[in-house]
């Protein structure tokens, strides 16, 4: 099984000349809503590390874009191996801008697995888990939901609720038309890393083919109705690719407004999502990142320095250095840092230097 991960380095100026190309009249580009903050590289660490019997995990990034702070070379040839791929080659050449539009297409990727793990790089895997909790002896699909969607099929009128929505109703209301009421209920996907069915994406793209083409031109959310992974994961149930997994797996959503530090996640916690926006204000980063390095500490094979908003984190080899460095690493002998909590260190050696004076 391989695992797709989406990313994009919104700070790259051809990237932004682009965008704001294609965009024109749209929405003015908020840089900080989706601005760097290394949750990709916590991503990785996760996926690679705690679910280490992934295939592949393909890397889908904005035409060459690769990270800065990554050896791609390296990162090739490691176990699973992380490989990069271009979103825009699986739309002929065309630009990929929203998320819609970009899930619509990540089932092309040359060789992909017909059940792959499918994540944002902001969700993560910060407990070890087995194949067996994603997938069947047989081979079929264990979806996670979050909430059942209260749904008279009499009627086919909703009970609202906190979590319903038009953008949902407007999924269910498809797959009514296309293939009536099923036998399984309607539900919420989960915000979290989840298992896609690629056979399901091809199915929905044969089942509604003017409307994938809708979804695929998508610069964001424009349109009103369109593709969502939401119809995928209803398809992919419909035609046996998956089920409603008997066994919930445990998750965790946080946001800008979490106080990441003071935050402690549960040990049985095996999923987290982390969705920050502009509001989350850059006083806040050094919270932030302490807290996922906490979580997912051990660089995968390939990173060669820990940097985000033109800061970094690592030490001089071996030796302690400030926990915000500017720049990069003077040499490629520079190790990366784990973050070290200098108030424990500097009482260590006080500690040490109490020791050696009584003795």
């Amino acid at each position: 099984m391989d695992a797709v991960v989406v990313w994009l380095d919104t700070t790259n100026k051809e990237y932004i000349e682009q965008r704001n190309k294609d965009f024109k009249d749209h929405v003015t580009y908020d840089i900080h809503r989706v601005g760097k903050r290394d949750e990709l590289r916590f991503c990785l660490r996760g996926l690679y590390y705690n679910l280490p019997w992934l295939r592949k995990i393909y890397l889908l990034g904005w035409k060459n874009q690769f990270p800065e702070w990554l050896d791609e070379t390296v990162c090739s040839k490691s176990n699973p191996p992380i490989i990069k791929i271009n979103r825009e080659l699986l739309n002929d050449g065309k630009y990929l801008y929203g998320s819609p539009a970009i899930e619509a297409c990540m089932y092309k990727i040359p060789g992909l697995s017909d059940l792959f793990i499918y994540a944002n790089s902001d969700t993560f895997v910060i407990k070890k888990m087995s194949k067996e909790q994603w997938v069947t002896k047989n081979g079929i699909g264990k979806l996670q939901i979050a909430d059942p969607i209260q749904f008279n099929s009499e009627t086919y009128k909703f009970n609202p609720s906190s979590w319903e929505s038009t953008f949902i109703y407007s999924q269910v209301s498809l797959f009514i038309k296309k293939f009536n009421i099923p036998n399984f209920p309607f539900f919420h996907p989960t915000h979290q890393i989840t298992l896609m069915s690629k056979n399901a994406f091809k199915d929905v793209r044969k089942a509604f083919p003017e409307l994938y083409k809708t979804t695929i031109n998508l610069k964001g959310r424009e349109e009103k109705l369109y593709i969502t992974r939401t119809l995928i994961e209803y398809v992919s149930i419909l035609n046996g690719y998956c089920k409603i997994s008997d066994t919930k797996i445990t998750s965790k959503y946080l946001n800008w407004l979490t106080d990441y530090s003071t935050y402690k996640i549960h040990s049985n916690v095996s999923l987290l999502c982390t969705n920050l926006n502009s509001y989350f204000k850059k006083r806040k980063y050094n919270d932030y990142m302490r807290f996922m390095v906490k979580l997912l500490p051990k660089p995968i094979p390939g990173e060669k320095y820990m940097s985000y908003e033109q800061k970094c984190y690592y030490t001089y080899n071996n030796s302690l250095a400030p926990s915000i460095c500017e720049g990069k690493p003077n040499t490629t002998n520079d190790n990366i840092s784990l973050i070290s909590n200098i108030r424990t260190t500097r009482k260590k050696r006080q500690r040490s230097k109490r020791t050696t004076r009584r003795h």
